[in-house]
């Protein structure tokens, strides 16, 4: 495997801009555009829907200017001018924000009959419905609508705490150098800590990592509180303002879904997780021949576990996959490969995350670092099944109804993970079931357990602050590691530095986001033993994955006939996961030495 980084993006980027030149010119025409588009809506139908045909418009050419700018900036965090040139954005932005929030506002006033005579005189509005009835339900929380537009042009500053944390981990972290067991050093970054030093089978690599990443961010851990104390207080202020009682209920607000989703979920897990997971965890300790296993031990792959994969078999495999949701499916699959809307090289400052990019047209951007590792297969998966998500959402609907429900967001690119393992389980080689099982068991641990705690840890923190205690850096760690030591007890020891992995995480910035892996995850598992049995499940998937939000959450599974407001949906989880863990048992019964 090289680790020869390529200068530049390897993606299809010019598919949005041939160059800067190209680029400047289409910033131009959006300013011009912008001033042609009156700031608030007009109240009958038919010029309504001119209206947001036209800011459907501002949005698309403001998202292909800000993903470019993001490719570039995630291929290189150090990269000052791809940093300039997205903050010129910024006035757009807001500008397109608060005709956003105009529009929320006429809707939060146009009353059922108004709105019936509009749709009489102009169906399609129609596209709109699912909005209209999710704020006029939610209505007493929006407010006057010269405060919705205030706030909207104050998005942009109320967002510097993400852009602190960015700019904190991209440009100010150092790192010393870490030693494997032959005595040979390596430098660190965090790509290489996240796919190949905590990874690793040796044990002296992964001590010597975590604690050159421990050290290497305590010098910053309070400016990286400060910032996470940023975020956590505007939405602690802005639940006040809006009327909630705390704040964990103006997340779920936000994400259009009701509280019980997320307590059904969270009522099973903490019962039922964590047995499970520390069944997992003790075969990967016997295979790795440690006596205990130690928190940073948690991701390291056995040697028995074959250790590099090409990116052609990962294509194929893939392919042959996202055959099980039909030809349409597998077709996207297929061009997302062919027309390299993958992002995939290593850099030298490359974010060490991964994502998926959507522009709203020509298509998504999978963005993360090919290291050849199997995890990577299966997080390229994951990824493509976003870009098909995004990809039809932007198809067939306005961008105003195309940004996937939150709560649903991870069902298709779990479900890709899925189905890519039920593939690589049926050979005939028996190293290979060894390897797809534990590949599986490591993606339910990432969604299930890293994600999942992530959640709860949030949960404790903005308790604490709707008591009007903003944590710090001290606390934050002390409340991560309360939470790991609850779930794992005895089966790991977790040291103290293990309290500093809470700020290794951006997702803390996007709300309540981390527990919607573990619910899409589950969504996926339930819904692909019903692919085995219903021949029109795959359609039904593939209609939902075109519904963007043009519905809430509710509706969308009560089409694809799930309730996941009952215990029960998530207890049937923990069963298929009970199933593979014993199947992983089995694999690896032979490979388990005398103790």
């Amino acid at each position: 495997m090289s680790d020869v980084p390529v200068a530049g993006p390897v993606c299809a980027l010019a598919d949005l801009f041939a160059d800067q030149q190209a680029w400047e010119a289409a910033l131009d025409e959006l300013r011009r555009l912008l001033d042609e588009v009156a700031p608030e809506p007009p109240g009958e139908g038919v010029a309504l829907l001119a209206w947001l045909q036209a800011v459907d418009g501002l949005q698309r050419r403001q998202g292909r200017l800000s993903t470019y700018m993001g490719i570039q900036s995630f291929v290189d965090g150090r990269a000052s001018e791809p940093q300039r040139h997205a903050a010129r954005l910024r006035e757009s932005g807001a500008a397109i924000g608060q005709r956003l929030a105009a529009f929320n506002a006429l809707l939060v006033l146009t009353d059922e009959a108004a709105w019936a005579q509009w749709l009489h005189v102009e169906p399609g509005l129609g596209a709109y419905a699912g909005r209209y009835r999710s704020l006029r339900a939610g209505r007493q929380h929006v407010l006057a609508g010269e405060v919705e537009r205030a706030l909207a042009a104050l998005d942009a500053s109320l967002q510097l705490p993400v852009q602190l944390y960015r700019r904190i981990k991209a440009g100010d972290l150092s790192f010393a150098e870490v030693e494997d067991a032959a005595g040979v050093r390596w430098p660190f970054s965090l790509s290489r800590f996240e796919k190949r030093f905590e990874t690793s089978p040796d044990a002296r690599l992964r001590a010597s990592a975590a604690r050159v990443f421990a050290d290497g961010v305590s010098a910053h851990r309070h400016a990286f509180a400060a910032a996470y104390a940023g975020e956590v207080s505007r939405q602690v202020s802005l639940a006040r303002l809006r009327g909630f009682s705390d704040t964990l209920d103006l997340l779920f607000w936000q994400q259009g879904i009701d509280r019980a989703f997320f307590e059904a979920q969270r009522a099973v897990f903490n019962q039922g997780l964590a047995p499970l997971m520390r069944r997992f965890v003790e075969v990967k300790r016997r295979l790795l021949g440690l006596p205990k296993l130690a928190f940073h031990d948690l991701k390291a792959y056995p040697p028995q576990i074959p250790g590099e994969v090409s990116f052609d078999f990962a294509r194929k495999a893939i392919l042959a996959a996202g055959q099980a949701l039909g030809d349409d499916y597998a077709e996207v699959l297929r061009r997302a490969f062919d027309e390299r809307w993958v992002e995939h090289a290593q850099q030298p400052n490359k974010a060490d995350s991964s994502g998926c990019a959507s522009p709203f047209g020509p298509h998504p951007y999978v963005l993360m670092t090919w290291t050849g590792s199997p995890r990577d297969m299966f997080l390229l998966a994951h990824e493509l099944g976003h870009a098909v998500h995004f990809h039809w959402s932007a198809e067939h609907q306005a961008v105003l109804n195309a940004a996937p429900l939150r709560y649903f967001i991870e069902a298709p690119s779990t479900l890709n993970e899925l189905l890519l393992a039920a593939h690589l389980l049926r050979s005939d080689d028996a190293t290979q079931r060894l390897s797809a099982v534990f590949e599986l068991l490591n993606s339910y641990y990432h969604n299930f357990v890293t994600h999942y705690l992530e959640s709860e840890f949030q949960v404790r923190v903005y308790h604490q602050a709707d008591a009007g205690s903003l944590p710090g850096a001290e606390a934050l760690e002390r409340i991560k590691t309360q939470v790991l030591r609850d779930f794992w007890g005895d089966a790991v020891d977790i040291d103290d530095t293990a309290g500093l992995t809470w700020l290794r995480q951006q997702h803390y910035y996007m709300g309540l986001y981390p527990y919607t892996y573990a619910a899409g995850q589950s969504i996926a598992s339930l819904y692909q033993v019903r692919l085995a049995s219903d021949p029109q499940a795959a359609e039904r998937w593939c209609a939902a994955l075109r519904q963007g939000s043009s519905i809430d959450a509710a509706t969308l599974l009560q089409q694809l006939d799930m309730d996941m407001r009952d215990g029960a949906a998530f207890r049937a989880v923990l069963g298929l996961i009970d199933g593979h863990v014993t199947q992983l048992e089995q694999l690896a019964q032979p490979y388990f030495s005398e103790e």
